[in-house]
């Protein structure tokens, strides 16, 4: 009995190392387009624009199988949107909503496995999965007709004293190339499904389009 223990523990610590010698991490930084899915009572709100942020993180790559993975990663994120003049939310200028958010992906990715037959191959990459994002900071930067700039901070929260929830939860989607030198470029987009704002009758869902470059560290295979 006591063999066949101490075989089990061999085995299963000899499993977690191999595992571990195969787990890589990465670091990536990009580009953000963000916009706003505002509806008033049932109503899609016009007058959003996108807007430009900054997006980077590190994030771990496990494997499962021969050719799929679990990705999970940290992310600081900027969402938010501009919102055009004659928007019934401004009507005399223009603003721009900016939110910034701690980012947690959790994704299920497929890997192609060209690298094991040519280490100079590029391998590509598809993912899918719920996203956790919590709420940092955020302002809104007002400018009327005159150009002159009004900021207002943005509370995150719950409370009747608060303007948009602290956690924002979503799906995400990315696309992607491992070049042969550990080099990588994503594409991820991603929706959010809660609405974010303590009212029935106003729904805002934050989604983005992201843009990123990074580097795997470590032997992928």
């Amino acid at each position: 009995m006591k063999k066949i223990f101490l075989s089990i523990m061999v085995t299963a610590v000899l499993s977690i190392t191999a595992l571990a010698q195969k787990v890589t991490l990465a670091v990536s930084a990009g580009i953000s387009y963000a916009n706003v899915f505002l509806k008033a009572d049932s109503n899609k709100v016009e007058g959003l624009g996108s807007k430009n942020g900054f997006t980077g993180g590190i994030s771990a790559n496990i494997p499962i199988s021969k050719y799929f993975s679990f990705q999970p990663a940290v992310n600081f994120l900027q969402k938010g949107a501009k919102i055009q003049s004659g928007s019934p939310l401004f009507i005399n200028g223009t603003s721009t909503i900016t939110l910034n958010y701690i980012e947690v992906p959790l994704n299920l990715m497929f890997n192609t496995d060209h690298r094991a037959i040519d280490k100079k191959a590029d391998d590509f990459f598809f993912g899918i999965g719920p996203s956790f994002a919590f709420g940092a900071s955020g302002e809104i930067k007002e400018k009327d007709a005159k150009d002159s700039v009004i900021t207002t901070k943005i509370k995150f929260g719950s409370s009747d004293n608060d303007n948009i929830k602290g956690v924002d939860i979503g799906a995400n989607v990315v696309i992607g190339c491992m070049f042969f030198n550990n080099a990588f470029f994503s594409v991820n987009y991603n929706i959010g499904f809660n609405n974010l704002l303590n009212s029935n009758e106003i729904r805002w869902h934050n989604n983005y389009l992201g843009f990123k470059v990074g580097y795997s560290f470590g032997n992928r295979k």
